[in-house]
């Protein structure tokens, strides 16, 4: 599960960084063929959210594949399609209050004059739900919120010695003449 997380991971970023043009190069401190983590710490970054996609979409694919064997099982009436799981876990949709990793949607249903609805409940794992029943899980989420929060400085920290530097460049290229200009001067 964890290989296929990573692949996972590694498609979103390669889907991501998609170069403009077809003969540009990506950064590569971003290719997955050498190693794991990135170089950078822009691109690790990016990097972490794309494994938290990946878990959320992974959590998504396996919480449909439950439901599925849970209708053919007979044990639900009704299968909700993967936009709605989607449009849930966005927060699109209200839901009513139910048990950890279920979901129970109100249904609106037109019957002649009144107007019904339906419950209609499935399985939806999230990744806040797992780690709320779990401490262990909250005490791992706490730990990479830490990294998470010290990887954003030093994101900070590279843009602005990366400004710097270009600051630098185009000041040195500004103060000092061109040989064009000095061969004008010279005649």
């Amino acid at each position: 599960m964890l290989r296929s997380l990573f692949e996972l991971a590694g498609d979103a970023m390669q889907q991501a960084q998609q170069p403009l043009d077809p003969g540009a190069v990506l950064d590569p401190s971003v290719d997955g063929n050498d190693h794991f983590l990135p170089n950078e710490p822009d691109a690790l970054l990016h990097w972490i959210q794309a494994m938290d996609q990946a878990l959320e979409r992974r959590l998504r694919n396996l919480s449909h594949a439950l439901n599925v064997q849970m209708l053919r099982s007979g044990l639900a009436q009704t299968l909700l399609p993967i936009s709605l799981l989607d449009a849930v876990l966005k927060g699109q949709v209200e839901t009513q209050p139910t048990a950890t990793n279920v979901l129970r949607l109100r249904l609106p249903l037109a019957v002649g004059e009144l107007d019904q609805g339906m419950d209609v409940l499935c399985v939806l794992l999230r990744s806040d739900d797992l780690e709320f029943d779990s401490p262990r899980l909250r005490q791992c989420r706490k730990r990479l919120r830490a990294h998470h929060h010290a990887l954003l400085t030093m994101v900070r920290q590279q843009r602005h010695w990366q400004r710097r530097s270009l600051d630098r460049e185009a000041r040195t290229h500004w103060q000092t003449p061109s040989d064009s200009t000095q061969q004008l001067s010279g005649d």
